[in-house]
């Protein structure tokens, strides 16, 4: 698991979304277009780590 978000967050599409990140600390409009797909991929990879982790109460593990 580590070495697949390592590879995620090392590639061109990555770089992109840092780029575009960064722009949209200025830019209220593309702000606004990020922030839905931001958190589309921060519910994904939760997916991801609580199925993988064997947690059994994904829940509880994220409010500690």
């Amino acid at each position: 698991m580590v070495q697949a978000v390592r590879e995620a967050m090392a590639g061109p599409p990555f770089q992109a979304a840092m780029e575009l990140w960064t722009a949209s600390r200025t830019n209220a409009e593309l702000r606004e277009a990020l922030v839905p797909a931001e958190r589309r991929l921060g519910a994904a990879v939760h997916a991801v780590f609580d199925a993988h982790v064997g947690i059994d109460d994904p829940q509880q593990a994220h409010s500690r």
